[in-house]
């Protein structure tokens, strides 16, 4: 059974959205109790409590908006947490490049489960793929753009592909940006 470290809940949850009242409780229901955090949740967790906090997190906002917003959330509160802080710390030292040359191996510590690759396109420009039962291609693309800021602060990323499952997404420096 694939699982998700239990610090993508605290950074997510305990450090920046802070549930109270509903959000809190259906997050419990969802099997998240921010009260007593586990270690790891089972992937299914995981995608449910994606499914309330974008209700009650982010529920005046569309899909793709709000699954955007909750990977910047994300990364903010994962890089408070003592693997967030690691891993946040070698981006600014490995650059855009080196990060997304590494993405497989920085992305199996905290989710095991997924695949994920990133091959070059051009100067400055990165194709992103993924294979996964439950990150969108909007959240992949929020958790990266936060993400890769901490290298270059001109990072942008597009969604190329949204598939059920799966999708594509390209990371942009401004030296792609300048060209375009």
């Amino acid at each position: 059974m694939a699982t998700v470290d239990g610090s993508i809940f605290e950074g997510l949850f305990l450090r920046v959205l802070k549930p109270q009242g509903a959000f809190k409780s259906h997050l419990k229901a969802a099997g998240f109790d921010a009260d007593r955090p586990e270690p790891r949740y089972p992937e299914e967790v995981w995608g449910r409590a994606l499914e309330v906090t974008t209700a009650h997190a982010f529920g005046h906002e569309d899909t793709t908006a709000a699954h955007r917003h909750i990977g910047h959330a994300m990364i903010e509160g994962y890089f408070n947490t003592i693997l967030g802080r690691v891993t946040g710390g070698l981006m600014p030292v490995l650059g855009v490049g080196g990060t997304l040359k590494r993405l497989a191996k920085l992305w199996k510590v905290p989710q095991p489960g997924m695949e994920i690759s990133a091959e070059p396109e051009g100067r400055g420009q990165w194709r992103v793929s993924f294979h996964d039962k439950v990150m969108t291609a909007d959240l992949v693309a929020g958790i990266l753009e936060a993400a890769l800021r901490r290298a270059d602060d001109t990072v942008k990323v597009e969604v190329v592909e949204r598939v059920f499952g799966a999708g594509v997404v390209r990371v942009m420096t401004e030296t792609t940006l300048s060209a375009g």
